[in-house]
């Protein structure tokens, strides 16, 4: 080839390279877009994150000026026994306190009991509840 005096030929020149690289700036653009974002280890900060299923926004604990952020929300189902018992078992432990709500799957008369409560067995990884023998509650827990 005469043009060329570094010895490369055409089949090197245009081979595909890949490398990593800190980038860093107020506006990173790439195949999509990140915009005044803060990344740190794992995590990813941003006015507004979105997923291929919408906007992503935070479950929040109280509803003053003390607002914690963060919340994570866990819900299932789980029934009581003969005994009119059960154990609520959360898949992920709760750093501290939570909320929680019970209310039955069937709303029949005589089936079930709103007024269903967790007991004074109560701590980060689930709880204990009572209700209506055998009888299936639908449950929520919202905490930090």
């Amino acid at each position: 080839m005469p043009g060329l005096n570094d010895g490369l030929g055409f089949e090197e020149v245009n081979k595909e390279t890949t490398s990593t690289e800190i980038i860093s700036g107020a506006n990173v653009y790439g195949g999509t877009q990140v915009k005044s974002a803060v990344v740190s280890g794992t995590s990813i900060r941003g006015e507004t994150m979105i997923d291929a299923d919408g906007t992503l926004t935070s479950s929040n604990v109280n509803a003053s000026a003390s607002v914690a952020y963060g919340a994570t929300v866990q819900a299932g189902s789980i029934a009581t026994s003969a005994g009119s018992a059960a154990t609520v078992l959360f898949g992920q432990n709760f750093a501290g306190s939570y909320f929680m709500t019970l209310s039955p799957q069937n709303f029949v008369a005589g089936v079930g009991s709103v007024s269903a409560f967790s007991s004074g067995t109560r701590n980060v990884s689930g709880c204990e509840i009572v209700g209506a023998a055998s009888t299936t509650y639908d449950w929520v827990a919202v905490g930090l």
